[in-house]
C-alpha cells in the first residue's frame, strides 16, 4: 500500500461499462465509489470508519451506508492495518503504473549513457585527425 508518485490513475471506459456492479449502483454511489478510489491512489488507503467516509465523499452518513451496501466490497481491509481500507483493483493499477515507469526510467537512462559514449568516441582526439593535418 504505496502511496502513488502520479497525480492520475487509470479508468478504463470498456471495463467500467461492463462491469454489472457498476451499472446496478446510484450515481451517487458511483460518485462515492469514484471519490474513494481516487483517495486510495492519492494516500494509499481510506479510513475504515463510515462516517468519515461520508465526510470524504461529501454524503449524508445515513445515505452512505445506502451507498456503502454496494460499493464496501470493492474495499477489503488493508493487511497492514485493520482501521484502513484499500481498492485491489487500485493497488494493482499502481503497482503496473510504478513498474512500467522504473523500465522507462531505467530504458531511458541507457539510451543517454550509450549516445554520450558513442559521442564521447567522436569528440576523443584520434591520431589519424593530426595526421590528416600534416
Amino acid at each position: 500500500m504505496a502511496i502513488c508518485p502520479f497525480p492520475w490513475f487509470p479508468i478504463y471506459a470498456a471495463e467500467l461499462l461492463s462491469d454489472e456492479d457498476f451499472a446496478a449502483w446510484s450515481p451517487a454511489a458511483r460518485g462515492c465509489w469514484f471519490t474513494l478510489s481516487a483517495r486510495c491512489w492519492k494516500d494509499g488507503s481510506i479510513p475504515a470508519d463510515l462516517p468519515t467516509l461520508a465526510r470524504l465523499c461529501g454524503e449524508d452518513a445515513t445515505l452512505m451506508l445506502e451507498h456503502w451496501k454496494s460499493i464496501g466490497p470493492k474495499f477489503p481491509p488493508s493487511a497492514s492495518d485493520p482501521d484502513r481500507l484499500i481498492s485491489s483493483r487500485i493497488e494493482r493499477e499502481r503497482d503496473l503504473a510504478i513498474a512500467k515507469a522504473e523500465l522507462l526510467t531505467k530504458r531511458g537512462q541507457a539510451g543517454a549513457a550509450a549516445r554520450w559514449k558513442a559521442e564521447d568516441r567522436v569528440l576523443k582526439h584520434h591520431p589519424s585527425n593530426a595526421q590528416a593535418l600534416r
